[in-house]
């Protein structure tokens, strides 16, 4: 994955050339520069302030479970990316691979079937991640995952 700077100046590039400049903004809602500026203020507050424990994770995850059907897509997109930025910056410890790996599942899964590029992409990039965590249970559970959610 992308370092979180990595992925905000894309974000900003997409934006400058789609506004036709730095100076306008999209008319609605925030915009992608506001999400890159709280990725980059995440970012960094985890990295100096360690960010969240195993066990927060772990509680974090089995929240999505329980929400994931209550909330809309888009909605936990935006929640999952963010979070995704967060645990990005603490995978120097290796049970958070498998945090990662199940946030990018669930990031993948909110794609809907008529955009299923987008959530095979997630889904391979979820199995690579796996296979970063050298952790045999993530790697069986991300495929199982993505061959359940693609094969329907």
């Amino acid at each position: 994955m992308a370092p979180v700077v990595v992925m905000c100046a894309a974000v900003r590039a997409r934006s400058l050339s789609a506004s036709g400049g730095a100076g306008e903004r999209p008319a609605a809602g925030p915009g992608p520069i506001d999400l890159a500026s709280d990725l980059l203020s995440a970012g960094f507050a985890v990295q100096l302030t360690g960010g969240p424990t195993v066990d927060a994770w772990e509680a974090k995850l089995a929240t999505y479970g329980t929400e994931y059907m209550s909330l809309g897509a888009a909605d936990n997109q935006r929640r999952v990316s963010a979070e995704l930025g967060t645990v990005q910056q603490q995978l120097d410890n290796p049970r958070l691979w498998s945090v990662a790996v199940r946030l990018m599942t669930l990031y993948a899964k909110t794609f809907p079937g008529s955009d299923g590029a987008k959530a095979v992409h997630r889904y391979r990039l979820a199995a690579t991640a796996a296979d970063a965590s050298e952790d045999l249970d993530t790697r069986v559970w991300a495929r199982g995952r993505a061959a359940i959610a693609l094969d329907y």
